[in-house]
């Protein structure tokens, strides 16, 4: 809500009656008299929800971590990827594609699209059967108990759609948001409040908060500090 540029030179420079003003106007021609005002309300709001933040970042790639070495430690899934590279380079023989050593792992979002000439069986479909074939029935067995098919139900896939962005990217997108933020109030905090050589209270509380954050990030994204730094430097 804050006036773009144009609207803030134009109250600065009014001094005709502010009682003609509107309300919105009339406070806005108090605020901007204020030495980056608006600089200062996107440094508290960054502030503000820093905390929050930070721990749902934390959470979620403690999450993702254990969700990886889950999957890294999974025999049934290797054979999931082996299923999908041989049946990928079959289905590719003969062209460029054909023959790869490997895929992204995003791929395996687009296994239920892949249909068979039926128009029903999905590659997934295909995928699971030659999985249920060469591993025989105990590996069958234990698949049934680790994970039950019949819950993924239509309803707890509904909300699922493969053109949003994946979770792992929506994480990242999080972590780079927190950093470029912090950079923003840094140069704020380097520039803007430096020439105004205040040592107020907000002042001294956003130093000391940017002297802390680099490193509450880093420790929620899992990287060392210096990471980091290059990270955002870059």
């Amino acid at each position: 809500m804050a006036p773009t540029d144009d609207e803030e030179f134009k109250l600065r420079v009014y001094t005709g009656d502010v009682s003609l003003l509107g309300p919105a106007e009339q406070f806005l021609k108090v605020l901007v008299d204020i030495p980056f005002a608006f600089k200062r309300m996107d440094a508290f709001s960054f502030m503000a929800s820093f905390s929050e933040d930070t721990s749902t970042l934390k959470d979620a790639f403690e999450s993702s971590e254990a969700a990886c070495k889950e999957l890294r430690s999974s025999h049934l899934f290797r054979k999931l990827l082996e299923v999908v590279l041989k049946t990928g380079n079959h289905m590719n023989v003969g062209t460029f594609h054909g023959g790869a050593d490997a895929f992204k792992l995003d791929t395996l979002l687009n296994l239920s699209d892949v249909k068979g000439t039926d128009g029903k069986t999905a590659l997934l479909h295909f995928a699971v059967q030659e999985i249920i074939r060469s591993e025989g029935v105990h590996a069958a067995r234990m698949a049934r108990e680790q994970v039950s098919i019949s819950s993924l139900t239509t309803s707890s896939l509904g909300s699922f759609d493969l053109t949003e962005d994946p979770p792992q990217e929506v994480l990242t997108n999080t972590a780079a948001n927190l950093g470029h933020r912090l950079v923003r109030t840094k140069e704020f905090l380097n520039t803007g409040m430096k020439s105004l050589e205040e040592q107020n209270g907000f002042h001294c509380f956003l130093k000391s908060f940017v002297e802390h954050a680099e490193t509450d990030i880093a420790v929620s994204c899992r990287l060392p500090t210096s990471e980091l730094s290059s990270a955002l430097i870059w």
